[in-house]
């Protein structure tokens, strides 16, 4: 039956317990005991794959099997309490290696049996646990002790000690050391990548901020070389104008120095005339003379305000200058700095196009010692495949032979038994004058003699005694089977009605699941667009029987991707989480409904929005909202503060924010 089950190749069949776990050599007698029959008991995923498994059986007549469910079984507890007593070595369990998923599989079937050196240790604890000794005596919790020769049955656990099995797992080793290798170069490798990629990204920040500079300098550039435009052309429209003062103060001198020269003559000539003339000419000349002076005080008063005027225009001829040659620095400056930017820009382009390059090597070498990952993979999984074949090959085999080497001995026993009878039997024969000789033997082996036999001594040891009351037994009999002929009838008819009437349940279940179901996702649709701006919905995973599979949701907030929920960030779990709450609450709207923090992983414009929906869904249900967010609080009829007044000690107060 389990070579049937096993070559079928059934999804969800993984294998018989004693080819999912190996032992070492010391403990595989009591292994083999603690488990006994439940070896050959075959490990399946659930209780469907079992069923498949029980109508194969029935329909070959391959034999029965027992099936572990892997969804069914007990839970193997996560600690077990293991005595402290001298001898005990460790629960069966611990000493059986196998993979974690089968570990409630192996609980299944040894429980929590303790292995014991021998039998004094185990007579100390005797009905306090399930033990096995080392030799293979059984202890049971109820008290029983089973013992004696051990004898082989085929069904025992894979050791390392077969050579061939030491060969495929040296070979594994090598593939394992080899898978670790190239998972250290791999990484080795994604290092370096990630070291280029940190340069790649800081050359690229460096140009971005170069380049941000030179556009800098450029409009700065572009502004000096505007405002040197301007100063120019001031400058081109005033030259004219200094050429023109200059001119007047030159002539202006001249005439200083011709009024001075002829005020000396004038002095010199006044002073002369005093020696010679008389108060009252002197008085006259004076008269005269005073109209003079004040002319020449009026040319003086001009002549100082034109020097002032030039001094003026000097000092704003130097301050030109002075801005011209300022510009004219910055834009040498600039320059410069733009010849630097533009030989860091090629220098940055040629160390981008390295990395690039360097880049697309590592990721070249990553695919290669991935693809070489992969074949290793397969080749480990197949060796496993193989080491497992194998195994179950040498077990069935042994198994077989065990069993022939059984049926030979029980065969000389039996033969042994029947020599008598045969001696008998010819003696018999020869005393009534038969010629054992001339007999024709007639082809039949013992087992069908043997099983003729039992089966007319059955047939006499069943007709026993006479009964006498047999007819009228057979009466009551039959009047019983009527009786049970019409309740079985009665009762066949009952559960045809009750299966209709589940049957009617189911349908209008289903059909009211799947009109609430329409309902929400329509409600979800809207919410969550008016929540995200993008487009959401409800996806049943099983449509046809809805109560077999889950809910999922997918969704597309605005400017991204379409995804399910599980490949969202935490702000956009939240708000398709809110959208499905609100969903539901229109639909069947609850008395009040409790938020803490719901808004926490969102963006402002997000918050205004849900404490907007919050706000216009207050009208019909009360909402109980903990935030820390300003839009959320401000849209609240009433406010509620708690904080912290002393260490352990809260304070609350209420705000009421409008009326």
């Amino acid at each position: 039956a389990v070579d049937t089950v096993i070559a079928a190749n059934i999804s969800g069949v993984h294998a018989p317990l004693m080819k999912l776990g190996q032992v070492d050599e010391e403990y595989s007698t009591a292994m083999e005991i603690a488990v006994g029959g439940r070896m050959a008991h075959i490990v399946v995923d659930d209780e469907h794959v079992a069923s498949t498994c029980i109508e194969l059986l029935k329909s070959s007549n391959a034999g029965r099997a027992t099936f572990v469910p892997l969804n069914k079984i007990v839970k193997c507890p996560r600690s077990l309490n293991l005595p402290k007593d001298k001898g005990v070595i460790d629960f069966a369990i611990n000493l059986i290696d196998f993979d974690d998923e089968y570990l409630n599989a192996f609980y299944y079937a040894v429980g929590e049996t303790l292995v014991v050196e021998d039998r004094s240790v185990a007579n100390k604890l005797i009905g306090k646990y399930r033990m096995v000794t080392l030799s293979g005596d059984l202890f049971e919790k109820s008290g029983s002790i089973t013992g004696g020769a051990v004898r082989k049955t085929g069904l025992k656990f894979a050791q390392n000690s077969d050579s061939e099995i030491d060969t495929f797992k040296s070979r594994l080793k090598d593939m394992e050391s080899k898978y670790a290798a190239l998972i250290s170069k791999r990484s080795s490798l994604e290092g370096k990548m990630e070291d280029v990629r940190g340069k790649y990204s800081s050359s690229t920040t460096e140009f971005n901020k170069a380049k941000l500079e030179l556009a800098n300098l450029e409009t700065s550039f572009a502004n000096t070389q505007q405002n040197i435009d301007e100063k120019q052309e001031f400058i081109k429209v005033t030259e004219p104008e200094i050429t023109s003062i200059e001119k007047t103060l030159d002539k202006i001198e001249e005439e200083h120095i011709d009024i001075s020269e002829k005020m000396t003559d004038v002095q010199t000539s006044i002073t002369e005339v005093e020696k010679l003339m008389n108060d009252a000419d002197l008085k006259d000349l004076k008269e005269k003379t005073a109209g003079v002076e004040a002319e020449i005080k009026r040319y003086e008063k001009n002549m100082a305000d034109a020097n002032n005027e030039i001094e003026g225009l000097h000092q704003r001829i130097d301050f030109i200058n002075t801005t011209i040659k300022t510009h004219n620095d910055t834009i040498e400056r600039s320059l410069g700095v733009n010849k630097d930017l533009e030989l860091d820009k090629a220098k940055f382009a040629e160390e981008i196009k390295g990395l690039n390059e360097q880049l697309e090597v590592l990721e070249i070498q990553i695919k290669e010692i991935t693809d070489k990952l992969g074949e290793l993979l397969k080749q480990r999984d197949d060796i496993n495949k193989d080491l497992v074949d194998i195994e179950t090959q040498r077990n069935l085999k042994a198994s077989d032979i065990e069993k022939i080497a059984e049926q030979i001995e029980s065969f000389k026993a039996r033969r042994r038994e029947l020599e008598p009878q045969l001696e008998e039997t010819r003696n018999v024969l020869t005393e009534a004058g038969v010629n054992i000789n001339e007999l024709t033997p007639v082809e039949m082996s013992i087992e069908e003699i043997t099983s003729r036999i039992q089966r007319l001594q059955k047939r006499m040891d069943d007709l026993g005694a006479v009964n006498m009351k047999a007819l009228e037994d057979f009466e009551n009999v039959s009047a019983r089977q009527q009786e049970l002929h019409s309740q079985i009838e009665t009762l066949s008819h009952e559960r045809e009605q009750i299966l209709e009437r589940m049957r009617g349940y189911e349908d209008l279940k289903k059909e009211t699941f799947l009109k609430t179901y329409n309902v929400i996702n329509e409600n979800f649709k809207d919410i969550f667009h008016r929540l995200s701006d993008g487009e959401g919905t409800l996806i049943l995973e099983n449509e046809e029987k809805p109560f077999e599979g889950g809910l999922d949701i997918e969704a597309q907030p605005r400017d991204k991707k379409k995804q399910r929920l599980a490949g969202m960030s935490g702000g956009e779990k939240a708000l398709t989480a809110l959208s499905f709450v609100f969903a539901i609450q229109k639909y069947m709207p609850a008395p009040f409904y409790a938020f803490d923090e719901v808004d926490a992983s969102l963006d402002g414009i997000n918050v205004e929005k849900l404490a907007h929906i919050v706000q216009s869904q207050a009208e019909t249900t009360q909402f109980i909202v903990v935030s820390h967010r300003k839009p959320m609080i401000e849209s609240a009829n009433r406010t509620i503060g708690v904080t912290q007044k002393e260490k352990g000690i809260s304070k609350v107060t209420g705000v009421k924010l409008r009326d």
